[in-house]
């Protein structure tokens, strides 16, 4: 009996896939479509992958560099013991020094701070760093409005303190400072043009000899300087990476 029903169950898969061929020929499939449709049926077994588990990575560029502002993209490439490589860049975490400030989205990272930093991709608990170098452009695109300027004159035995126009930045000049009296000016300029960074505030500091006009450029004590802004200035900044640059005569 068990023989007898396996029997019936064939001829009845057998009538069963006949019957199928048949209809496919009647919609106009053709005998050989219609082997390959009964073929796409049948279960496949996956592809084996084309490389091996990974042994390293490596990001690009491996060095390169741009202006405060700008942005630069990276990509990443696994490989393994065989040298076979695959991108990997949409699973990569990439990362920069914390001092370059900026910011990352994706694998696109928009910079900040000006300075040379170390950029680093993660994979799979597999690293690999590239070299960024952040440029400062102080290069103005249009013409500088004239400073508004305040002078004091310092003597050997007093305090002075002397206050910009806006009354953002104040000089002290303590006693002492000077062995003769110095004629000190403060010009307050407004940021202007495209820097490729955001400036608050832009001043310059000039001394000299009330008579003869002769430069000063050393102070028997220390100057202090203060700078203060409104809250309104300051938007959108991160204060921690917040900079003072300062240009003296041989370098700006």
């Amino acid at each position: 009996m068990r023989r007898r029903r396996v029997y019936i169950r064939d001829s009845w898969l057998y009538r069963l896939s006949s019957v199928l061929i048949v209809v496919l020929l009647i919609l106009g499939l053709g005998p050989n479509n219609a082997v390959d449709v009964l073929a796409q049926t049948e279960q496949v077994a996956p592809d084996q992958p084309e490389h091996g588990p990974v042994d390293h990575i490596v990001i690009s560029p491996d060095t390169a560099t741009i202006t405060t502002g700008q942005s630069q993209s990276y990509a990443a490439a696994a490989f393994d013991t065989e040298g076979n490589s695959w991108d990997v860049t949409a699973d990569t975490v990439f990362s920069i020094d914390p001092d370059a400030g900026g910011s990352w989205s994706g694998d696109t990272y928009t910079s900040e701070s000006a300075g040379t930093w170390t950029v680093t991709g993660n994979y799979d608990s597999h690293t690999d760093d590239s070299i960024l170098t952040v440029e400062m452009e102080l290069q103005p695109t249009t013409p500088a409005p004239s400073p508004e300027t305040t002078a004091v004159v310092a003597y050997p035995d007093q305090d002075v303190e002397l206050v910009s126009p806006s009354g953002k930045v104040t000089l002290r000049i303590p006693k002492g400072a000077v062995s003769t009296p110095v004629e000190v000016e403060l010009a307050e300029h407004a940021p202007w043009g495209s820097t490729g960074m955001r400036i608050v505030s832009l001043f310059e500091l000039n001394a000299k000899l009330p008579e003869s006009g002769e430069k000063v450029s050393e102070f028997n004590e220390g100057l202090e300087i203060s700078i203060k802004h409104d809250p309104d200035e300051l938007a959108g900044l991160n204060i921690d990476s917040l900079r003072l640059y300062y240009l003296n005569e041989k370098s700006r």
